[in-house]
C-alpha cells in the first residue's frame, strides 16, 4: 500500500508537488478557497475579468519551460508582448516592447486558467480551511475550522504563505526556528473596469516612488474581454496602510492611478480592491524548501526563494524530488 500525503494549499507549489507525486503516493489536497491557483488569481468586475494577483511570469529554467509546455500547446498560456514602461515619481523614464526573445507569459483567458488546468483530476477538498495539525503515533492529522479531524497521513506538506505555515507547524519541527526569520509583504490590487480603451502609451508599467508599484492595462493580454486596469500598491505603502478600510484604500490608489496616467474618470465604470496580506517575499539565501525527515513534514513556496511564479514551481519540484527519495 502506497504512503499517504496531505498537502495544505492548492496554489502553484501545492499543485506542483501533487502532480509530481500523484502517481506514486496516495495524495489529498486541502484548500480553503473555492478554487485552485492561490495568488495566480482572477476576478470578474462588471463583466471584465481582472488578473488581480500575479500579473505574468517568465520561464528561465529548462525544468520550468518543460513544465509549462503542455499549457502552451493547449492555449492556456500565451506570450504577452506588452509595451512596457518604467515610471519614477509619476514620470515615464524608460520604455520598451516585450517580445518573443524573452517571453512574459499569462494565463488565457485569465491567470486563473493556470491553476484550474494543473488541478485537473487531483483530489482536492475545497472550502476546507485547516486551522491546526498534530502528529500521533507517527501519523499526521489535520483539523479544519469546523473541528473535523482528517484521516491519518504518513506525510504532511504545507504549501501556504510563510506566516500561515509558521502558525500551523508544531514548535518541535526542526525548521520551525527558520520560519521565524521569514516575513512576506502585503499588497493591494486595484481593479478598474472601463467603458472603453484608455489609450495609454504603455500596456504595463513598473512604478517607483509612488503608492503604486505596478499598472497594467489588463485587456492588452491575449484572450481578454472588456476593458480594465489593474494597479498594485507598493509593498511598503500596503504595509503602512494594512488596517485601513478598503473603501479608503481604493479611493487613495485610484487618485494616484489617475495622477500618473491621466485616466479620464468619465470612462470608469466600476472599481474594486483586493487586500493580499501575504503577497510578496524578498529574496532568500537559504534552502529552496524545508523538510523534517524524522517528523515527516515539509514546507515549500515562492517565499523560500523569491516572490515569483517560477520560484513557487522550483521550490515545490525540488521538494518533490527529495520526497520521492525519502518516502521510498
Amino acid at each position: 500500500m502506497s504512503e499517504s500525503l496531505a498537502i495544505i494549499g492548492a496554489g502553484l507549489s501545492g499543485l506542483t508537488v501533487a502532480r509530481a507525486l500523484d502517481n506514486r503516493f496516495n495524495i489529498k489536497i486541502f484548500e480553503k478557497s473555492t478554487k485552485p491557483g492561490g495568488r495566480i488569481a482572477s476576478r470578474a468586475v462588471s463583466g471584465t475579468t481582472f488578473d488581480h494577483g500575479a500579473q505574468f511570469f517568465t520561464a528561465k529554467s529548462a525544468s520550468f519551460q518543460q513544465f509549462i509546455t503542455p499549457l502552451l500547446r493547449a492555449g492556456l498560456i500565451a506570450d504577452w508582448q506588452a509595451r512596457f514602461a518604467e515610471f519614477d515619481a509619476g514620470k515615464m523614464v524608460n520604455a520598451r516592447k516585450w517580445d518573443a526573445a524573452f517571453p512574459h507569459y499569462v494565463g488565457v483567458p485569465a491567470m486563473a486558467a493556470i491553476g484550474e488546468a494543473l488541478a485537473t483530476d487531483l483530489p482536492i477538498e475545497y472550502n476546507c480551511q485547516i486551522v491546526s495539525v498534530f502528529q500521533d503515533d507517527q501519523k499526521w492529522y489535520l483539523v479544519d475550522k469546523t473541528g473535523k479531524i482528517s484521516p491519518p497521513f504518513d506525510w504532511l506538506i504545507i504549501a501556504l504563505p510563510a506566516e500561515q505555515t509558521r502558525e500551523l507547524i508544531p514548535t518541535e519541527v526542526s525548521f520551525y526556528q527558520d520560519m521565524l526569520q521569514i516575513n512576506m509583504l502585503p499588497c493591494y490590487a486595484l481593479m478598474v473596469s472601463l467603458t472603453q480603451d484608455p489609450e495609454f502609451e504603455c500596456d504595463a508599467a513598473l512604478v517607483k516612488n509612488r503608492k503604486l508599484s505596478w499598472i497594467s492595462v489588463n485587456h492588452t493580454k491575449p484572450g481578454r474581454q472588456g476593458f480594465g486596469i489593474v494597479a498594485h500598491a507598493a509593498n511598503h505603502w500596503a504595509l503602512e496602510n494594512l488596517t485601513k478600510p478598503l473603501p479608503e484604500v481604493k479611493a487613495s490608489l485610484l487618485r494616484t492611478l489617475i495622477e500618473i496616467t491621466n485616466l479620464s474618470s468619465s470612462i470608469i465604470q466600476e472599481t474594486d480592491v483586493k487586500r493580499w496580506v501575504y503577497a510578496n517575499s524578498p529574496r532568500q539565501d537559504g534552502s529552496a524548501y524545508f523538510i523534517d525527515d524524522k517528523k515527516h513534514i515539509a514546507a515549500c513556496g515562492d517565499w523560500c526563494l523569491i516572490g515569483r511564479i517560477e520560484a513557487a514551481y522550483t521550490s515545490a519540484s525540488l521538494l518533490a524530488e527529495r520526497l520521492f527519495v525519502v518516502m521510498h
